[in-house]
């Protein structure tokens, strides 16, 4: 099974997301801090982290900096999750470690389709390290710049508030 962390301050946003990635068969552990997260992280090494960015205990640009400096977290992907879409946050992310960068409100489907994505080694790779930001249409679908169907042809709304 696919584990992910879940780092998000807020319980409003954090527990409806843990328990839709729970429906699609991940197995999610939750942190309320970036403090939390990167304990968590560095025991139990998810294959993805979800990340807030702004979090009290360590923001997320704390918490990706922090584990790329550990080499047994280096194929983890990390996703920052925020309501800032600002192109300094995007490219300060990125230069923190981040493979990916969402944002507030997200639907769910785009969210499932930027895990499958950061998963899944790029075509003609060896080293799976690609940032999904470089391939294009799938970073601006997860920026809900287009509709993504669920696996049912029906698009799945995931509103953060």
């Amino acid at each position: 099974m696919k584990t992910i962390l879940l780092i998000e301050d807020d319980p409003l946003c954090r527990e409806p997301a843990a328990e839709l990635l729970r429906r699609a068969d991940w197995q999610v552990m939750e942190a309320e801090d970036g403090e939390t997260g990167i304990a968590l992280a560095l025991a139990h090494r998810p294959d993805v982290i979800l990340c807030d960015l702004m979090m009290p205990r360590g923001n997320g640009y704390h918490v990706c900096r922090t584990l790329r400096q550990h080499p047994e977290m280096a194929k983890t992907k990390i996703v920052v999750l925020t309501g800032r879409d600002y192109p300094t946050d995007r490219r300060s992310a990125q230069e923190a470690g981040a493979d990916e960068y969402l944002v507030k409100p997200l639907d769910f489907a785009a969210l499932e389709a930027v895990l499958t994505q950061v998963l899944a080694p790029p075509a003609g790779s060896r080293s799976g390290d690609t940032p999904v930001a470089e391939q294009g249409a799938s970073h601006a679908a997860a920026r809900g710049d287009k509709s993504v169907a669920a696996p049912g042809g029906e698009p799945t709304r995931w509103n953060f508030l």
